[in-house]
């Protein structure tokens, strides 16, 4: 549509992306089941988008539902964005949605977005979600590396070591913020080149 903004993706090269219009009453969806960690806090994700609904039609909604895995009636709907009606945006600029997910943490669910249009093409709209993550705090405890890239975290309780994943390149040590929850690992080849990791899955 003439004058809504062109995707970028905030994320890689990919976006997810819909019209948020169409022969209503009706829902545009993208679900997925996921298994959360014991230490889920929140669902992060950037979406952006673009609107010119005709009055007196009625608002459209951009939602996120928490329902049973493999779907079913939400658990928890979390209202996003609205685009009233009669009412015109361009370009909302790229934003940010968090959503608190410490209730569900180690349990299995399906993530939905849900962009709900009440009628039937009462105006052009544009949509774009993007960088989608489920965020998780790192178990308590130590956490450590051996030459050879595995991580390995120890349970201060018990003195139980784990391996949690086997990095593909050789590291020297873990640097960890607390305040960020953030770690990173750097390479022992001499250059000692700094990757971010995720301690959850070992992953840089």
């Amino acid at each position: 549509w003439n004058g809504f903004f062109v995707s970028e993706p905030t994320e890689g090269s990919w976006a997810a992306l819909n019209g948020f219009d169409g022969a209503g009453p009706g829902v545009i969806q993208v679900a997925q089941d996921v298994n959360l960690p014991d230490s889920t806090t929140n669902l992060i994700f950037d979406y952006r988008a673009a609107w010119d609904v005709f009055f007196p039609a009625q608002d459209r909604h951009f939602e996120v539902s928490i329902e049973p895995y493999g779907g079913g009636v939400p658990i928890q709907t979390t209202t996003i964005l609205t685009a009233p009606a009669g009412t015109t945006n361009l370009d909302t600029g790229p934003l940010t949605g968090i959503i608190d997910l410490s209730a569900f943490a180690g349990s299995s669910v399906r993530i939905s977005f849900d962009w709900v249009v009440p009628e039937v093409y009462t105006g052009p709209a544009f949509f774009q979600l993007d960088n989608v993550l489920v965020e998780a705090q790192p178990k308590p405890g130590l956490y450590g590396s051996t030459v050879n890239g595995e991580i390995i975290y120890i349970d201060v309780e018990t003195g139980a070591a784990e391996l949690v994943n086997t990095l593909p390149i050789q590291v020297t040590e873990i640097e960890y913020d607390n305040f960020s929850h953030r770690a990173f690992v750097q390479e022992s080849d001499g250059a000692f080149q700094g990757y971010e990791i995720d301690l959850w899955n070992g992953e840089i």
